[in-house]
């Protein structure tokens, strides 16, 4: 996983370093989908000339990932990744590249190495969700409004937004949100909350009409969390999806406990032909962007 930091301080760089980013992310997805489809290879093997098959055990793939690796990470200046691949439930490979910490020249190591997941959050948001709706908490096709307690979405529109509409980014909202989103300091960190009804924005289109990614649904499904299950997002996560699946490496927590934040790749901007360190924000809508 290639750790990119967002913060408003980095943010002038973005346009920049997009394309950058796209062609080693694009990179990426290629090499993944050509060795996800090796593993269906098996399934043709008879009919296939086992020269042509490609990596088909650890070892091989190895080789393959680290040419890759060394080649493409040169490429995006990225200093450090980590690469697991799971077939049949077990873990096939799992390695580390580069470095966690460049200047103590700690190499990343898969079992230990922490990275920020960004909006994979948003899979642990629809899933907190989910299980509330398994149990009866809540109803998908419920307005939002029947579990805000602190504030209410306006009625914009005469159709209102469903929890469904927040989980597949039908909600309507303007997806202009971002600055301000980050915290240098837990001193600065804002309840979820209170940035949201602060910083609502407007609803734009009606629920349902247009598919627009929203950071904003997402961020009031992680509220919703917290309204009905009455703990912090971060705890309810912890007790109901990781402690479970023991992802006892993995937290919400914010600034990490101590015995994680240890292991958390550092943060890194390529300029004037140099790594230089950057520390990395907190993130106040950790619902989509951890």
């Amino acid at each position: 996983m290639v750790l990119l930091v967002r913060s408003d301080t980095l943010r002038r760089d973005e346009t920049k370093n997009f394309a950058k980013i796209s062609a080693i992310i694009c990179t990426l997805l290629t090499a993944l989908t050509w060795i996800w489809f090796l593993s269906t290879l098996p399934c043709f093997a008879a009919e296939i000339p086992t020269s042509q098959l490609g990596p088909t055990n650890p070892q091989e793939l190895e080789r393959f990932l680290d040419d890759f690796f060394d080649k493409e990470m040169s490429k995006a200046r990225v200093p450090g990744a980590v690469f697991t691949l799971v077939k049949d439930g077990k873990i096939f490979l799992s390695k580390g590249y580069g470095y966690a910490d460049l200047e103590n020249k700690i190499p990343v190591d898969p079992d230990k190495t922490l990275f920020r997941v960004g909006s994979i959050s948003k899979l642990f948001t629809a899933t907190a969700v989910m299980q509330l709706a398994e149990r009866g908490k809540l109803n998908l096709n419920d307005d939002i409004n029947k579990y805000l307690k602190h504030f209410q979405i306006p009625n914009t529109f005469p159709k209102p937004v469903t929890v469904t509409n927040l989980l597949t980014h039908t909600d309507g909202f303007d997806a202009g949100w971002g600055i301000g989103a980050f915290a240098r300091t837990a001193s600065q960190m804002t309840p979820l909350g209170d940035f949201i009804k602060k910083r609502l924005p407007p609803r734009i289109l009606p629920p349902d009409e247009v598919f627009l990614y929203s950071d904003v649904g997402m961020n009031l499904a992680g509220y919703l969390v917290e309204e009905i299950s009455g703990i912090p997002f971060a705890e309810y996560i912890d007790k109901n999806i990781l402690q479970p699946l023991n992802m006892r490496r993995s937290s919400f927590v914010q600034p990490l406990p101590p015995q994680l934040a240890s292991n958390l790749a550092g943060g890194y901007k390529y300029q004037n032909g140099t790594y230089q360190r950057r520390p990395l924000p907190l993130a106040i809508l950790f619902p989509v962007t951890l």
